[in-house]
């Protein structure tokens, strides 16, 4: 018989099932209690997840249109769906007919609600099947549960069926209509399991493929609710990671509510909603962006509380089933057994679940911050497009920090509900001592908040230096070339490693304070035990506590470990809010920083009427080529040309733009241009000229709307008509024709027509790969004159009617600037831009353009236009251009000119047509002499990967971490770590000891027991504290500095060709990135690791000693452990490399476009680099994401394994029942809760630093494989050569001979220098000038020959002792991080210099003091932005006029910025204040050179890496025609 009435709550009775024969009894639940948990609270819930599901299917897929191709399934789960609710309605009709049969007055309403959820589920499931790519995740989740449910109901029915029928009248018919109900309950079971395995049928074979063939979905959003549950939808990824190693092609896409451009664009809605210059503007952003999935995530999190708060009865039921097993049936102790596995299991189900949803929502906060950071950079002012390297710091360093900290942040709530119960459960079994863990936290909480307070200050100073040094260590490698060539490398590096020093006692500062923190948010996980125990201990002596039993004391005691995690989680809540706070404010700050603000305005409609050309951009294909093949000549006779460019067609064309009474600058107050006015008309050709930092720039940039306009206005007929050329051209590490392209399309004949005009056809003739070639980072592969006809072609190329010039032909030889110059501007009817009717403003030094401009703007000193016209005009009435003193009538005519130079085919000076051809095949400057990616260098390819991807080593990158540190500290940390572990595991074994001696004597010694408890909790304290403290601030930062040093040692030492072939990105990634890692994860993971690797094998000695046979299974749970940490590692160490790989070019991406933010602005490319970095974002999330998957699973599979052992562990003490101690369970049991978090924590933690070792890996290969520049070229002992070398001064080049693979650059070169010459190297570009200045400084080595200073041959020295000796002027100089002085003199040499007459005096020799004054003087902090690209040139020069005790100085045309004027002011520096130094020039600028003023002895000609010519200028000039001086100085300007 039921000894409880059905129709009562219960919600427990006890069967009677004594048949008279002692039968016992059994243990069911009432029919109220069923039909309310079980099948009406089920119904009713669903009902609003359900209208909420069809909202968004009508909401989102329908939309998209989904189709799946499956009618078969569809007809099959309508049927079922039918056939269900006949069968409910069938018993829904009974019960009404019959309510004696219900046996409770809820079990008709339960029924009636069950068939309308029925009926609601087959609709959803009629609208999932068609519209949905996955199984219907709340149909399956609603069958699965109540299946469950059902299960137990059938169980009620039949019991009550089995008591047979009553003697009384009818009991027969009602005990058969009860078979009935049976009956009809069975068949919906099974019918409900067989809709169960329809609904989770996967979809992917019947959806419908889209147009393009890409797959729409990712595998998790095709996953059900079982997949999704269990991670089933990774075992792909396993299984590819497994068999070989993983690409980017293997990986998952992210699904599409992952889209980093989705996501940008709400969190920036979000943004603009919450209101301008709010405080946590950006943390509340993200909190209305994100608030539906932070609401989702607490539903997992709630139902893991419940469960934990289980754990605490589950414990009390199997001490007390030990106890009193003799009176409770066996059937109880398997109900336990089951209960065990259902609160297990569950806890892993709802942990995968939460934690899952945490880690999805981080990485959508990450996608969206980075994609706003991007697209704010894009609208900065161009004058912060030099501080990328800060930007990166927030997308990389405080990214990973946030993502850290709002892992634990988001748990705040749950974990105070979770604190909350347990405290209420606790006081049930201990009283008022159950507020002693609540006492604990709250004075550890009021600790950490007074600590914490001053912990976001300290974070973003380290935060502020790590940024630094990535800015620093950016520009450096950046300029890596300037870098060597003036001898910077060791200072670079001492400087930069200075700042990492400082970095690290920044990040000192901020871990004194964690280790504070984190002392004492363990101190309430360790302390609270023993005071809770010594506080109910103290309470028992005095009389007002209960009993000190085995029950309370572990089942307390289970209460108290589910309560301290929590609580440390509340302890460090503010912390942790304050640090992700921190980070964010750090990128709210930037978001807020004041964007570009374009001033120009669009014009009336009549500026535009009329406008002649294409308007759209469009290319033209059908244009006519352009001639090519032109002969080294003059630009003939300029009057003649000059009336044909007038004449041209669309002269009398509408304005592009229009300045008027403009006033513009960079700073407020701070004009550096006054009352410009101007107007662009196609097909005009306006120069702009005037002295070096007047604002020809900034005027060209006020175009471009980049400018602050103080008065006047800027108009544009259409501002996204306009190409830009900067002074420095913007170069992406792409193939040449990439860049050339931009993002246009290709088209072939327009594409060839203009890289003819930009002569370039025979430069990829000699290139193996063609316009394919890799241009390296900022171009480093390509000469300056590439670079420039490179920038000149994407211009052409783009088909914009407005073409912006800034002095881009300087870096082109004479030939080639002709060349160019006729085939864009100065034929009529063949150039390029001239035919297309396209306007230029074009401005320049080279006076030899002058003629042939439409219109000419000089600059004076103020800012103001001085003078303006048409050439003839002003050579007459302009001071400035009579100057320029540009020869307007041609020495010989065209047809002299040729034959002269037909009559001396034959001298070896001469250059045939066919000679040029073969010339530039065969010949190219320093910087073309450097590694290419090509096919045929398959080693270089090799070595690069080598480099970037690191060896699965995990041992010998631990053990090279471990080496940095040093053996003796990490023997201490070790001592200490093991000295923790064991006072931790000692304390549940002393409190097992402590019970049972109080339940046989109460009063017996407690000051004992309590003291020793007390004393292993305060150890235990005072050795996380010491363990961490010694790690973090003695191990970690010795390790920190010297693996940076080995780092940055192998970058500045590496060759020059190495940073050619390996993309900037890559290298900055190792100093942000993988730094990181080393400095944040990794620390963070060796401590938990070390200290979870012991805890582990305490907690199973723990869980063992109830029973000896538990042990058996310990060598299949490590085997088990093996496979799996195999198999988790295996792949997830794939996806932790390619994850840091991936962040390379999104970081590249982000710093080439930073640099080119002038141009992309001007060419109208942003939304371009906003959606290929949305692209590379995307890319890099698939790793990122899948890698936090992963975690999921194992953490998954590891609770899983615990909630085998708790299952075997309480079915070993069902079946031992009557021989175990039950104190050893309790100890036992709790050991078990514990031991899946730790057993979780330690191969999450394991698997963290297997793979943050990665970034040591990555580090120790990169160290190991990088080249370095060979001390000596013969291999060799180094020379010894006195500190004054060179002393006078001497070169001799004797026989010298240099090639990249089978590209000759330099051929049996000979060549003397007498101490003090003045040399001017000229030729044709890539024949060889600045291969020659190169192998000077051993930027590389020679093939044959050698070069003699002094005597000495530099090939048998050091690269820096050379470079030491021989000072250089660089054309891509370096600014370091500093003070004007610091700069001017950055090897110290005149640090006595007490009044600093020195310095006044090179800056005034150079004209930079009054600039210097005006900006606070030598020890102010120098901004690059201060200096125009010629004032740059010239502080360089500054800087060399202080260096002494040399003799030998080469400049590698470090004038090309400068006009006529200022580069004879250089000249005439070199000839004074060198006049005993033996000058190398390399020097487009022949005619400069060929002036008696310029002081130049000796001019040497080389072509092909031969000398052609060699002799003064007045020996050379002397030739005439003949000569090829003669010929360069002719097409030169004075």
């Amino acid at each position: 018989m039921r000894c409880t009435p059905d129709n009562k709550f219960g919600p427990v009775v006890v069967v009677d099932l004594d048949d008279g024969d002692g039968g016992g009894c059994a243990f069911d639940f009432t029919v109220t209690f069923e039909s309310v948990f079980f099948a009406l609270m089920p119904s009713l819930l669903v009902s609003p997840f359900l209208m909420a599901r069809i909202w968004h299917i009508f909401r989102y897929y329908k939309r998209q249109q989904v189709r799946v191709d499956w009618f078969l399934g569809l007809v099959m789960k309508s049927g079922l769906y039918i056939i269900l609710a006949a069968l409910q309605l069938t018993e829904l009709g009974l019960y009404a007919a019959q309510p004696r049969l219900t046996h409770s007055d809820l079990a008709l309403p339960a029924s009636a609600a069950i068939l309308v959820a029925i009926v609601s589920l087959g609709g959803l499931s009629l609208l999932e099947h068609s519209t949905s790519p996955r199984p219907a995740l709340l149909i399956q989740g609603y069958l699965s549960l109540t299946l469950l449910f059902d299960a137990a109901r059938l169980r009620t029915r039949w019991r009550l069926a089995s008591l047979g029928p009553r003697a009384e009248a009818g009991a027969a018919e009602m005990w058969q209509e009860l078979v009935i109900i049976g009956a009809l309950q069975t068949a919906s079971f099974v019918l409900k399991l067989a809709l169960l395995i329809f609904e989770s049928l996967p979809k992917d074979q019947y959806l419908l493929p889209t147009i393009d063939g890409v797959p729409p979905y990712s595998p998790e959003e095709k996953a059900g609710l079982f997949s999704r549950s269990l991670l089933l939808w990774l075992n792909t990824l396993f299984l590819k990671g497994y068999r070989h190693k993983l690409e980017v092609d293997d990986l998952f896409r992210i699904d599409s509510a992952l889209g980093s451009e989705q996501l940008t664009e709400k969190v920036k809605f979000a943004w603009e909603e919450t209101g301008v210059k709010r405080r946590r503007r950006l943390a509340i952003s993200l909190a209305r962006a994100f608030w539906k999935q932070l609401v989702v995530i607490q539903l997992p999190r709630l139902a893991l509380v419940g469960f934990a708060i289980a754990q605490p009865f589950l414990v009390q039921s199997a001490l007390r089933y030990v106890k009193n097993h003799a009176n409770l049936p066996v059937e109880f102790g398997y109900g336990l057994v089951g209960a065990f596995g259902l609160v297990y299991v569950g806890i892993a189900i709802s942990t995968l679940w939460y934690q899952h949803l945490t880690f999805r929502l981080l990485t959508m906060v990450r996608g969206s911050l980075i994609g706003m950071i991007f697209k704010h950079s894009l609208r900065l002012p161009a004058s912060e497009g030099a501080g990328s390297a800060n930007a990166v710091s927030l997308m990389s360093t405080d990214m990973e920090r946030i993502q850290q900290t709002l892992e634990w942040v988001l748990n705040v709530g749950p974990a105070a509900v979770q604190v909350g119960l347990g405290l209420w459960i606790l006081s049930l079994y201990m009283g008022a001592v159950s507020v002693a863990p609540l006492v604990v936290a709250l004075i550890c909480g009021l600790v950490v908040a007074r600590v914490g307070k001053n912990i976001p200050p300290r974070q973003r100073r380290w935060m502020q230096a790590i940024q630094k040094r990535v800015g620093v260590t950016t520009d450096a490698i950046g300029y890596i070339k300037g870098v060597k060539m003036s001898n910077l490398t060791e200072k670079v590096a001492d400087q930069i490693q200075g700042f990492r020093e400082s970095e690290m006692e920044d990040q000192k500062a901020f871990r004194r304070l964690q280790i504070t923190n984190i002392t004492i948010g363990q101190t309430p996980m360790e302390l609270t035990p023993a005071v809770t125990f010594t506080a109910f201990a103290i309470a028992q002596r005095l009389g007002v506590g209960g009993q000190f039993h085995v029950e309370t004391a572990f089942t307390s005691l289970a209460l108290l470990s589910i309560l301290i995690v929590p609580i440390a989680e509340l302890v460090t809540a503010t912390t942790n809010l304050a640090s992700a706070l921190s980070c964010l404010d750090r990128i709210q700050e930037y978001l807020e920083k004041d964007v570009q603000q374009d001033s120009r305005s669009l014009p009336p409609a009549s500026m535009t009427e009329g406008r002649t050309g294409s308007s759209t951009g469009e290319i033209d294909s059908t244009d006519h080529g352009v001639s090519t093949g032109f002969e080294l000549q003059s630009l003939g006779d300029l009057s003649i040309r000059r009336q044909h460019i007038i004449s041209g067609p669309g002269h009398n064309s509408r304005p592009l733009a229009r300045i008027t009474n403009g006033t513009f600058g960079w700073e407020t107050d701070k004009p550096i241009l006054q009352d410009i006015n101007m107007e662009v008309t196609p097909p005009r050709l306006i120069m702009i000229i005037g002295p070096v930092g007047v604002g020809k720039s900034t005027l060209l940039q006020s175009l471009l709307g980049e400018t602050l306009v103080m008065s006047g206005t800027v108009e544009c007929a259409s501002p996204k008509q306009i190409a830009y050329c900067n002074q420095e051209p913007w170069i992406l590490n792409l193939s040449i024709k990439e860049n050339i392209l931009g993002i246009s399309e290709y088209n072939e004949d327009r594409y060839s027509r203009v890289i003819d005009a930009c002569q370039l056809r025979q430069d990829f003739e000699a290139l193996s790969e063609g316009d394919e070639t890799l241009t390296g980072s900022k171009g480093l592969s390509l000469s300056g004159g590439q670079r420039q006809r490179i920038a000149l072609a994407r211009a052409a190329y783009s088909g914009k009617q407005l073409i912006v010039m800034d002095d881009s032909l300087s870096g082109l030889d004479a030939d080639t600037s002709v060349k160019c110059f006729q085939a864009l501007f100065a034929s009529p009817s063949e150039a390029l831009f001239r035919r297309e009717e396209r306007a230029v403003v074009f401005a320049t030094h080279n006076a030899q353009w002058l003629p042939y401009a439409d219109d000419i703007i000089v600059l004076g000193a103020e800012g103001r236009i001085i003078a303006r016209g048409d050439y003839e005009s002003l050579i007459v009435g302009c001071e400035y251009v009579r100057n320029f003193q540009v020869l307007t009538q041609k020495h010989p005519d065209d047809s002299d000119f040729v034959a002269g130079r037909r009559k001396t085919q034959d001298d070896e000076i001469v250059i045939s047509e066919q000679d040029n051809d073969n010339h530039s095949r065969n010949s190219r400057g320093s910087d073309k002499m450097l590694a290419r990616v090509s096919s045929k260098n398959q080693s270089n390819q090799k070595e690069e990967e080598a480099v970037s991807k690191p060896k699965p080593r995990a041992g010998s990158n631990f053990w090279y971490y471990v080496s940095s540190m040093g053996k003796g500290p990490i023997w201490g940390f070790a001592t200490l770590v093991l000295l923790r572990v064991a006072c931790n595991t000692a304390q549940p074994v002393w409190l097992k000891f402590w019970v049972s001696t109080n339940q046989q004597n109460p009063e017996e010694d407690i000051g004992k027991w309590v003291g020793v408890y007390m004393l292993l909790s305060l150890l235990t304290v005072v050795m996380i504290a010491l363990s961490v403290g010694f790690l973090l601030l003695i191990i970690v930062p010795k390790s920190a500095k010297n693996i940076h040093r080995k780092l940055l040692d192998a970058t500045f030492c590496a060759p020059l060709s190495f940073f050619v072939a390996k993309d900037t990105g890559m290298i900055v990634n190792l100093f942000t990135t993988d730094l990181n890692l080393i400095d944040l994860a990794l620390p963070a993971s060796f401590i938990i690791t070390s200290e979870r690797l012991t805890s582990t094998i305490g907690e199973i000695i723990l869980t063992c000693i109830a029973s000896g046979y538990l042990a058996l299974a310990i060598p299949i749970l490590a085997v088990v452990l093996y496979l799996l940490q195999r198999t988790y590692l295996k792949t997830s160490r794939q996806l932790r490399t390619l994850d840091l790989e991936l962040k390379a070019p999104l970081f590249s991406h982000f710093i080439s476009t930073s640099a080119g933010l002038v141009t992309l602005r001007a060419f109208s490319w942003t939304g371009a680099a906003d959606k290929e970095n949305v692209r590379l974002l995307d890319i890099s999330q698939r790793p990122h994401y899948l890698l936090f998957c992963l975690q999921r699973w194992l953490t998954l599979v590891l609770d899983l394994i615990t909630a085998g052992m708790a299952v075997l562990l309480m079915g070993l003490a069902v079946r031992l029942r009557d021989s175990i101690d039950p104190g050893y369970l309790g100890v036992a049991l709790v050991s078990v809760m514990n031991f899946g978090q730790v057993l979780s924590t330690l191969i999450m933690y394991w698997t963290n630093l297997e793979t943050s070792l990665q970034a040591v890996g990555r580090i120790k290969d990169y160290v190991d494989e990088v080249p370095r520049e060979q001390r000596t070229c013969s291999g060799g002992e180094e020379a010894e050569v006195p500190l004054s070398w060179p002393g006078r001064g001497q070169v001799v080049i004797s026989n010298v001979s240099a090639s990249y693979g089978e590209l000759k650059v330099l051929d049996g070169l000979n060549l003397r220098f007498e101490p003090g010459s003045k040399v001017a190297i000229c030729g044709r570009t890539g024949s060889g000038k600045s291969s020659l200045l190169g192998l000077m400084l051993r930027l590389y080595e020679p093939d044959d020959g050698s070069i003699l200073v002094d005597g000495v041959d530099i090939f048998s020295l050091a690269p820096t002792r050379v470079r030491e000796g021989i000072v250089a002027l660089p054309q891509d100089p370096l600014f370091l991080e500093g003070t004007v002085r610091e700069n001017l003199d950055p090897m110290w040499k005149h640090r006595d210099d007490e009044n600093d007459v020195v310095f006044w005096s090179v800056l005034e020799k150079t004209g930079l003091r009054a600039l210097v004054e005006e900006k606070g003087g030598l020890d102010a902090k120098l901004s690059v932005d201060w200096l125009s690209t010629g004032q740059r040139q010239l502080f360089c020069l500054a800087r060399v006029l202080l260096r002494r005790g040399s003799r030998v100085l080469v400049l590698d045309e470090a004038t090309s910025h400068l006009d006529m004027q200022t580069e004879r002011l250089v000249n005439e520096l070199i000839k004074t204040e060198f006049k005993e130094w033996t000058v190398l020039v390399v020097t487009h600028r022949v005619k400069a050179v060929a002036e008696k003023e310029s002081g130049f002895d000796q001019i040497v000609i080389l072509d092909r890496g031969k000398m052609v010519e060699r002799g003064s200028p007045c020996e050379l000039m002397r030739k005439g025609p003949g000569g090829l001086f003669y010929q360069m100085v002719q097409m030169q300007e004075s």
